[in-house]
């Protein structure tokens, strides 16, 4: 059984570092609770090393992954703007 949706999502808002991100995502149990924190994690990536990361333990993700490349290239310049 999953958490309650809202105390799973404030546990996640009131997370500080990528580390408890992932804390949490080893702790999530439905499909829809792991999205909702790679999205915070690779919202929260600083580089493409903390994207990376999300394709090696959350591989099944790669759309995710594609649309933080694309947001994290356009933000450091190096995606030039179509």
């Amino acid at each position: 059984m999953g958490w309650n949706m809202n105390t799973f999502e404030q546990r996640v808002e009131s997370s500080k570092t990528q580390g408890e991100r992932w804390e949490l995502y080893q702790q999530a149990v439905t499909e829809q609770e792991k999205e909702f924190i790679l999205r915070k994690i690779l919202a929260n990536a600083r580089n493409i090393g903390e994207v990376a990361k999300v394709h090696k333990y959350a591989p099944a993700h790669s759309a995710l992954e594609a649309e933080a490349i694309n947001l994290l290239g356009g933000a450091q310049g190096l995606i030039p703007a179509m």
